[in-house]
This record gives C-alpha cells, sequence and structure tokens, in this order.
C-alpha cells in the first residue's frame, strides 16, 4: 500500500470516528459538541451527511444560534452531495428566512438581502437570477396566505431592483385591479410599460389598452395632464413609480406626438 493510499484509508478512519461521536452527542442531546464535530467533519471533506445536520442544527437553533441563512447555505452543500431529501429544508429554510422582519424592510432592503442571500447560500455566480427566484417563491407564499401587502412589496423589489420582466407585468395588474394598493391606472401603464420593454408580450396588450383608453375617454386637457403626471412622477420619484428620468422622456414624447401629430386618435385629437 502506497503512502498516499495510507493517508486516504487514515483520513477515512478519522471521518468515520468523527462522525460516530457526533452521532452520539446527537443521542445525548449534546447539540454544542456534535455542532463542533460537525464543523470539524466538514472542513476536511465535503459531507452530504455533515452539511445535512449542519443544516438541521442551524435551523432548529440547536449546539448554535437559529440562523436560516446558514440552515439554507448547509442544506443546499448536503443537496450538492446527493442528499435530495435537503432540498425540502432548503426551500423550508429560505422561506423562514425571508419572513423575518418582512414587514419592516423595503422593497431595496428586501432586494439587497436577496443578493446577500444568494451570494452566501449558492455563490457569487448567477446572483441576480438566485435572488429572483428565491424571492418568487416568497411572491407565492403570501399569495398562498392572501397577504397581498406583503406580495405587493416583494413583487416591486423584483419589478424594481430585479428588473424582471414578469415581475413589472405582475406590479401592472396589482395596479391595474387594485390588489394590495390602491388601484392607479398610469402606475399600472408605467409598469405595463417597462415589462413591454423587455417583451412581455401581455403587458403590451394592457400598456396599449390603457394609454388608448386615455386617448378615447379624456379631453385634450384631461389627457395632456394625466400623461405629463406620469411623466412627472418618472422625472422627481415623487409618486407611484420609480425615478425614472428615460421614462418621463418617453411618456412627454409620446404625448406631444397624440397631441400634434399626424397620427392622431381619439378625442385628445379633436
Amino acid at each position: 500500500m502506497s503512502t498516499t493510499e495510507k493517508g486516504e484509508r487514515l483520513s477515512q478512519t478519522v471521518i468515520e470516528a468523527k462522525c460516530f461521536l457526533a452521532e452520539m452527542a446527537l443521542k445525548h442531546s449534546d447539540y454544542e459538541y456534535a455542532v463542533q464535530i460537525y464543523r470539524e467533519i466538514l472542513d476536511l471533506t465535503d459531507s452530504g451527511l455533515a452539511a445535512y445536520q449542519m443544516g438541521a442544527l442551524c435551523a432548529m437553533g440547536k449546539g448554535t444560534k437559529q440562523d436560516f441563512l446558514e440552515a439554507a447555505y448547509w442544506f443546499f452543500q448536503a443537496q450538492n452531495q446527493g442528499k435530495e431529501e435537503a432540498g425540502r429544508l432548503l426551500a423550508k429554510s429560505t422561506l423562514d428566512y425571508f419572513r423575518q422582519d418582512l414587514d419592516r424592510l423595503t422593497p431595496e432592503l428586501l432586494w439587497k438581502k436577496a443578493v446577500s442571500f444568494s451570494e452566501r447560500v449558492f455563490g457569487e455566480q448567477e446572483t441576480r437570477a438566485a435572488s429572483i427566484s428565491c424571492l418568487k417563491q416568497m411572491v407565492n407564499f403570501c399569495i398562498e396566505k392572501e397577504d397581498f401587502e406583503n406580495e405587493v412589496k416583494i413583487v416591486r423589489a423584483l419589478a424594481e431592483y430585479g428588473k424582471d420582466a414578469e415581475s413589472q407585468n405582475r406590479m401592472g395588474v396589482l395596479y391595474n385591479r387594485g390588489i394590495g394598493l390602491e388601484r392607479n391606472d398610469l402606475a399600472a401603464l408605467y409598469w405595463f410599460n417597462k415589462a413591454e420593454e423587455q417583451g412581455e408580450a401581455a403587458a403590451g396588450t394592457d400598456c396599449d389598452g390603457i394609454f388608448q383608453a386615455y386617448c378615447r375617454n379624456l379631453g385634450r386637457e384631461d389627457f395632456a395632464e394625466q400623461i405629463g403626471l406620469l411623466a412627472h412622477w418618472c422625472r422627481t420619484g415623487r409618486g407611484p413609480v420609480p425615478l425614472d428620468r428615460e421614462r418621463g422622456a418617453y411618456w412627454t414624447g409620446r404625448m406631444e406626438k397624440i397631441l400634434t401629430g399626424p397620427d392622431r386618435k381619439g378625442r385628445p385629437d379633436v
């Protein structure tokens, strides 16, 4: 047997011995010692079992402080090592983590929390995609619980900071129907337009429908006032839409084109 083979067998024997000690510690509810041993194992090797147990201990707050972020990290590591059952607990830890302080977080802080979570749990690659996925999981949870106020906050984080087209379209729907917030067709128009920019076909249909309704149903002055208000919100960020000077210029230009251009339609052209 080569020196390398002897070293590998010795390492495996040490790991097996530590696993046994950790199991005995759990059996006797000595959680702090179990955490210590599992950390030692994980310093030596990528053990799916040790990672799974660390995730469980972090989630329950046994032998260490309760920390759903760390729990999610270890469950993800366990899943990568073939522990399929870790996937369900990863999803649960993710929900538990984002439910903490949800009522106090702004959309911006919520997005930053999602980015930090994704960087820790999944690594720095594909951080945006992972952050979007985590928050969409929370959206589904809020819809299931009919927690529409927090749904609005999470969707706003996805739409504004994650720049997710599906969520921008959803913001348009929420404003258009008055779900979880006061109905506002101008805000809906803004978000449908943002989603349309990114290829959401349904958003384009809804955007055009609202805009044409303003054209048909409002006189010139009222039309100019409403679209001008949307442009003002975009230029200043003082309203139900974020600061977006590019869209402010867009809506100003579109309003002027309708009022003065040769392709005028509807009552504003009278």
